[in-house]
């Protein structure tokens, strides 16, 4: 291994070849900006054929160009970063911008007004370098790590502040079934699940429920971009909106810290219109370090938060059997006083409001005695669910400038998430199931400039989610109460519900969801020309148990007897459900080709077309388990000959006519052209004027 070798690596030839044999390839969008801008000397005059180097003042990294026969100077796939820019041409004095930061996925450009040579003058440029996109359609913001570090934010959830870009909002809160810091967005009026998260380039998605995976915490978050509008060709799958995330990475000085954040209610004053102060305990608290592992060449970043939350259970409210109500005296919660002012009588052949406990249902009698009695006389039960959780994250990401020309990076962030379940033998008091969750994301780039005006990123990623909702020890089946209902999974009463009064029934489940992804992108500018073309490949893999109907499922309404709860206790229901539950063991291959031009007809005038092919190839199961229904064979009385006992019109793969291994047939012809125009009415990178049409 040679660090200072030119020879591309063997990763790089691999990574380079495919995409030039993908000719208009189509791949995903990757975390990197590019430089531009027009050399003049001091008549304004284009200067061509001009040395332009941008160097990065973080990690010495050095790209050089040279200016065309407009002026015109393009450096594209350059990290986000800090950079100096110098501009040289025989007889004229060196031009320098000492200073200026480059972020994700921008665009800017620098206007660079050479000076006659007076002996060994050097030029240097002091004000800010316009920030204005000059060369994309789309409509972004960045959210710089100033932002990311200083502003506050409620549990420090880095994904706070993608509200920040104006056209976002929050789309909700996530299911049972995802991590409980996952990302849901609208972007520009988009549904909450047409939002595209990107983690250094890479795919970050929950694929089960379409939303974005939990992020890094803050000190880890270099900044990200929140984008929409008419996105490049290198963007599909998600046409709302793209937040696109990089982590920190080290440099050539070493920098680190430790902190914590302490919100304690003893230290809060009262809400004047509460009548207690809050009971939350939570300390936030970890440390990061990034630094050289060889000056100029391989750097390090490493980070850890945890999080431990502690509060008192916030009042719930329930209602229940009263002393009367078990004794079979029903008069008193079916009064006006109990019922908004309207009497209920129950129907026969109960009189007078009372039922003989005899009649009771023993099953129901031995569920109701784990559910406090309640000393109100409508019932009225007040409880809290103790909920103490903790968290934990770490990140690692090194960076290897392996020659002047290779650079690879390889990033993993994981994140813990517990919260135990506790059962004291009370179906309302208790946290029947707890979770035990963890996501997983990892990626490995090589960027490999094959020349100056040539550049290859190849990427690897990786990601998983892992969710559990665990039972807790002790809960009863209703086979354990006496019931002949069959109850396959332990530790789960079932999902019983009486409508106005408590429901039980917390469902455990397994959800374990894997997404590989690998892509490429070649980046040719020819002479006006700058061609990006590349491929993506994502293979997901969905697994998951969700045995809510496993168990039985019962609901009372009141009518049977007029009452829910005297239906409950009678053992009337109004229904009852119990399958096989959701059992899921899906997959889905999702390749992806594009192509895109941008042609600078004139230096304030850019015209960008683009193609982008996305084939639908339908997800299958791989053991079988999909099947389709179709109306005119039931109405016929066919049936499947795979399974011969399936009702009328019910088919399984392996029947004529079934489309493949899944109930959805491939779609293959799926093209989206992009087309626009970005103007620079007066040339200067100061302003711009898109206009997209997609």
């Amino acid at each position: 291994m040679q660090p200072h070798s030119n020879k591309p690596s063997l990763l790089s030839r691999i990574a380079s070849l495919a995409a030039i044999c993908a000719a208009c390839a189509g791949g995903q969008a990757i975390s990197s900006s590019q430089v531009s801008g027009v050399v003049k000397d001091p008549a304004g005059a284009v200067v061509p054929s001009a040395a332009v180097k941008l160097a990065n003042l973080e990690t010495g990294e050095v790209r050089s160009v040279r200016s065309e026969a407009d002026g015109v100077f393009l450096i594209a796939d350059i990290p986000v970063g800090r950079y100096k820019l110098e501009v040289a041409k025989q007889g004229f004095a060196v031009w320098v911008q000492p200073g200026f930061d480059v972020q994700v996925n921008e665009n800017p450009m620098l206007n660079v007004a050479l000076a006659f040579e007076r002996a060994e003058q050097e030029i240097t440029v002091h004000e800010n370098t316009p920030m204005v996109e000059s060369h994309s359609l789309g409509v972004g913001q960045v959210i710089d790590e100033s932002r990311v570090v200083d502003l506050p934010l409620n549990g420090r959830q880095v994904t706070q502040l993608v509200a920040l870009a104006g056209a976002a909002v929050s789309g909700g809160t996530v299911g049972t079934r995802q991590y409980p810091s996952e990302s849901i967005y609208s972007v520009a009026g988009g549904q909450r699940t047409e939002t595209n998260f990107l983690l250094d380039g890479g795919a970050h998605m929950d694929t089960d429920a379409n939303i974005g995976l939990p992020m890094p915490f803050p000190d880890a978050v270099r900044e990200f971009k929140v984008e929409t509008s008419a996105l490049a060709a290198n963007y599909g799958n998600h046409p709302g909106g793209v937040v696109n995330v990089v982590t920190k990475s080290g440099s050539n000085e070493f920098h680190g810290g430790a902190f914590e954040f302490l919100r304690n209610y003893e230290l809060n004053a009262r809400n004047f219109f509460a009548p207690a102060r809050d009971s939350l305990k939570r300390s936030q608290f970890g440390a990061l370090m990034g630094g050289p592992i060889r000056k100029d060449r391989i750097f390090f970043f490493a980070g850890y938060q945890g999080t431990i939350t502690r509060s008192d259970p916030a009042t719930s409210t329930a209602y229940g059997p009263t002393a009367a109500v078990l004794a079979g005296d029903f008069t008193q919660i079916l009064s006006p006083s109990c019922t908004n002012g309207k009497q209920i009588t129950l129907k026969g052949p109960y009189v007078g409001n009372k039922v003989n406990p005899s009649a009771f249902n023993p099953v129901a009698f031995r569920l109701v005695s784990l559910i406090p009695v309640s000393t109100d006389p409508c019932g009225k039960i007040q409880y809290g669910v103790l909920s103490n959780s903790q968290e934990h994250q770490g990140i690692a990401r090194v960076d290897w400038r392996q020659s002047d020309r290779n650079s690879v990076f390889a990033r993993w962030f994981i994140t813990d998430y517990s919260l135990p379940p506790d059962y004291t033998n009370n179906l309302l008091t208790s946290n029947t199931v707890g979770g035990a969750d963890r996501v997983q994301s990892a990626v490995a780039a090589d960027t490999f400039v094959i020349s100056p005006s040539s550049v290859n990123t190849f990427r690897a990623v990786f990601s998983r989610s892992k969710v559990v909702r665990v039972p807790a020890a002790g809960v009863p089946t209703l086979t354990d109460l006496g019931s002949n209902v069959y109850s396959p999974v332990p530790q789960f009463t079932g999902s019983l519900s009486v409508s106005g009064y408590f429901s039980t029934g917390g469902i455990p489940g397994y959800y374990a969801n894997n997404t590989l992804q690998i892509s490429d992108d070649v980046d040719l500018i020819r002479g006006a020309h700058q061609i990006v073309a590349g491929f993506n490949w994502t293979h997901n893999q969905l697994n998951g148990l969700g045995p809510f109907q496993q168990n039985a499922k019962f609901s009372f309404d009141g009518s049977q007897t007029g009452n829910a709860l005297a239906d409950y206790l009678v053992g009337l229901p109004a229904s009852f459900g119990q399958g096989n539950g959701q059992v899921a063991y899906d997959r889905i291959n999702s390749p992806s080709l594009y192509v895109q031009d941008s042609w600078r007809v004139r230096p304030v005038l850019t015209i960008q077309a683009g193609l982008r092919w996305d084939p639908f190839l339908p997800q299958h199961n791989i053991e079988g388990m999909v099947s389709t229904f179709d109306l005119s064979k039931f109405n016929q009385g066919l049936v499947s000959n795979v399974f011969t006992n399936a009702p009328p019109g019910v088919f399984f793969e392996g029947d004529s006519g079934f489309p493949g291994r899944s109930n959805t047939a491939q779609s293959v012809f799926l093209l989206s052209p992009r087309a626009g125009v970005v103007y620079d009415p007066r040339g200067q990178g100061r302003e711009s004027l898109p206009a997209p049409d997609r």
